[in-house]
């Protein structure tokens, strides 16, 4: 009867147990969770420092050693040399109590003073005298080079992210300064620990007072810690306004942005708005200032009485236990080194791990991988034919279809035009062309073979880009600008004057006293500063100059007067007869001339043909250019 009732309270208790057991086994899950982790920050944390120190060895190679060496000799060397003054001392109160002095081990000890201060200062003075050449410019201009190769090789669809947008400005703007001083803290560790037990061996420092002079130490830690996450969180978390504030200090330095703020009286109101900005992130870390600051008051007081009972107590072993005014001076030093050195040591190790929250977007800035990795096939020969096979195409995270079902063929040596509306697609096929981005759905083939199997490098070596958003190269000769696409380094003259002749840049070019070598920017001297027509003529001398089989022209005249675009268009057909010729344009008096004309609206495309086809048509083409026809006669 028992055993019957035990069986009919067997589920009741099983139930009870399940239902008190499902906070234990939930808070083991959470512990498992949170270990696991923590394990994985450790791990990612570690591989950071091991490529930072990867990185300071690749670029300053055996001054690498050299600095380790310096880093830890401005340790051990103040330590050894604090030592034997402490045994001279010893030694000379030793001598002045006796009448037979015998200098023998005094002078043993002074010459090997000597000789370590000697030593020291020539190593100090051999790297002090190389650090700026050696290390700190080598490091800085290998990162420099080695984050904007990084830039240059990312596709699109990484660039236009807000999270790469994020790694970019945190690595340029806090990283870049964390990782210069992060390769040098880990040095500064090795040499602290070195010398600290350095310290502890020679000094013959008790364990229990060790412990007391680190203890007083424990609370600086806590708050250095408490300090530098709350700061980071704050930096992390107002992003958007520390990039506003960095946005309109740079509209300042450009001259064209700072021209229409004077015109438009808008020194005010921008100062004010970065001012509001600036006090309400520094008001956020006020908080946080605010709140450690009282603890670091006590704290100092803790340390400062802790310190003055460790002086008490050796004070006492002169007085009762004999000990020596040289071992006094150094026990003392040393318990007081070993104490900052663990202070400075947690102090190092918080900000490894304050620059590690910055430092790893570089490190993912550096990581990121190209979703479609290049392909191998190279681009060869002269003779180009693009086919767009229903290509489909949307930005990510974009649910519009910039492009829709879009197909059409390039020949070899054509001639053709794309039109259309702002956002009718003319862009997007422009970044597909030029392997910004690749295909949602269908296929862009050049002679025959999908884009993607091609070296990246092989067709844009094959292709001569004159973009509306060119870019300025104001550092640089007018003879670099030009020809940017070959080797700046052996410009043919030929060929520089010819490209310059063909986009009427020549006509302003030659009044220059320094003609081709005239920098363009009056903020080195000797240099000028270029209208926006005249900055879109050498652009369009860049392609002459090149001399590529695939011309790609997005609104290559828009600042340009009629006159000179018409002789620009004349020389551009006559002299690129054998090459194919893409012209995107508002303008339809400059496609005209185009042996066919796509007109693009809403991503796909509604109309093409020759001009006097698409007139004939009477579509959008021939509405829109009876419009722009009409606003040029007014």
């Amino acid at each position: 009867m028992r055993y019957e009732v035990a069986e009919s309270r067997r589920p009741l208790i099983i139930l009870f147990t399940y239902y008190f057991s499902l906070p234990i086994l939930s808070s083991m899950k959470k512990i498992k969770k949170k270990k696991v982790a923590f394990l994985q920050k450790m791990q990612s944390f570690l591989t950071v420092q091991f490529w930072i120190q990867s990185l300071k060895f690749k670029a300053l190679g055996s001054w690498y050693f050299i600095e380790m060496f310096q880093v830890l000799a401005d340790r051990i060397f103040p330590i050894a040399n604090s030592f034997i003054l402490a045994l001279i001392i010893n030694e000379v109160i030793r001598l002045a109590t006796q009448t037979n002095k015998d200098l023998s081990l005094l002078t043993k000890y002074v010459v090997v003073t000597l000789m370590i201060n000697l030593i020291y200062r020539i190593i100090q003075f051999f790297y002090n005298r190389n650090y700026w050449l050696m290390s700190e410019r080598k490091l800085d201009y290998y990162l420099e080079d080695m984050f904007l190769e990084k830039l240059a090789t990312l596709n699109w669809e990484h660039i236009e992210t807000p999270t790469a947008e994020k790694y970019i400005n945190m690595t340029f703007q806090r990283a870049w300064g964390h990782l210069k001083r992060t390769s040098e803290i880990h040095f500064e560790i090795i040499a602290i620990t070195v010398g600290a037990a350095l310290a502890f061996n020679l000094g013959k420092i008790p364990l229990w007072m060790i412990t007391i002079v680190l203890a007083k130490q424990v609370p600086f830690v806590l708050l250095d810690m408490y300090h530098n996450r709350r700061m980071f969180s704050i930096s992390d978390s107002h992003m958007k306004e520390n990039v506003q504030i960095g946005w309109v200090f740079s509209y300042f330095r450009d001259f064209e942005s700072l021209l229409e703020i004077k015109i438009s009286s808008a020194t005010k109101p921008l100062l004010e708005y970065r001012a509001n900005l600036i006090n309400y992130v520094t008001n956020q870390f006020k908080k946080v200032m605010n709140i450690t600051n009282h603890w670091y008051f006590l704290s100092i007081i803790t340390d400062v009485v802790v310190s003055f009972g460790v002086t008490i107590y050796y004070l006492g072993q002169i007085l009762y236990q004999g000990m020596q005014i040289g071992t006094f001076n150094f026990t003392t030093t040393a318990i007081f080194n070993v104490s900052s050195s663990f202070g400075n040591l947690m102090g190092r190790m918080n900000r490894l791990f304050d620059g590690y929250r910055y430092i790893r977007y570089a490190y993912n800035l550096m990581h990121i991988k190209n979703k479609i990795p290049n392909g191998i096939i190279p681009l060869v020969g002269e003779h180009i034919k693009i086919e767009f096979q229903d290509v489909s195409f949307r930005y990510p995270k974009s649910r519009k279809w910039a492009l829709n079902h879009v197909s059409f063929t390039i020949e070899d040596n054509a001639r053709i035009a794309i039109v259309g509306e702002n956002g009718a697609g003319k862009s997007t096929f422009l970044k597909l062309l030029m392997l910004a981005y690749y295909p949602t759905k269908g296929d862009i083939l050049i002679n025959d073979i999908p884009i993607r199997k091609y070296d990246k490098e092989t067709i844009f070596k094959s292709l001569a880009l004159v973009s509306q958003e060119f870019a300025r190269f104001g550092a640089q000769t007018i003879a670099e600008n030009i020809a940017i696409y070959g080797d700046i380094r052996n410009i043919d003259q030929k060929k520089l004057k010819l490209a310059a002749d063909y986009s009427t840049a020549a006509e302003f070019v030659e009044k220059y006293p320094l003609k081709y070598e005239t920098i363009l920017t009056k903020r080195i001297e000797g240099g000028t500063e270029l209208s926006s027509g005249q900055w879109q003529r050498i652009a369009v001398a860049r392609q002459f100059y090149a001399n590529r089989p695939l011309i790609v022209l997005d609104e290559p005249t828009s600042a340009i007067d009629p006159i000179a675009e018409a002789k620009i268009f004349n020389n551009l057909y006559e002299h690129v007869k054998d090459k194919t010729v893409i012209i995107v344009s508002h303008r339809y008096n400059t496609v005209r001339a185009a042996k066919r004309i796509l007109v693009f609206q809403e991503g796909s495309i509604i109309e093409q043909g020759t001009h006097d086809e698409l007139i004939a048509l009477n579509g959008y083409y021939a509405q829109a250019f009876s419009v722009q026809q009409q606003e040029k006669k007014l």
